[in-house]
């Protein structure tokens, strides 16, 4: 089905976001930590281009964890028996997540170290 208009593919997105967050363990995880850098980045100081930055990352993480659930999902969907095709799919997502997780914690570890022994 497609959406009507811009603002009815915004509202069912958000659904989206709201659901990986009640029901992933990682991305609450990863929400967890934005809750406790985010006032970190603030206190510390944070310049604008290392917020940025730090957004960028931040949603590059999230945006991974919603697409490796949708496979993970539709590869659950398609078959529940053990698949080496299916596996290497789920894992080749999971990379993605980890590649955004560890940018985001290089980034973060990086700019503290800036801000704090600058």
């Amino acid at each position: 089905m497609k959406n009507k208009n811009f603002l009815y593919g915004v509202r069912h997105a958000l659904e989206g976001l709201l659901l990986a967050l009640r029901t992933e363990k990682n991305f609450l995880v990863y929400f967890f930590h934005i809750l406790v850098t985010l006032p970190l980045n603030l206190l510390i100081g944070f310049s604008p281009i290392q917020h940025l930055i730090w957004g960028v990352c931040v949603l590059g993480v999230f945006s991974a964890e919603c697409v490796n659930t949708a496979i993970e999902r539709l590869c659950n969907f398609l078959t529940e028996a053990y698949d080496e095709q299916i596996k290497a799919i789920k894992d080749i997502a999971a990379a993605a997540v980890c590649c955004w997780g560890i940018a985001f914690y290089a980034a973060e570890i990086f700019m503290l170290g800036l801000n704090l022994f600058a």
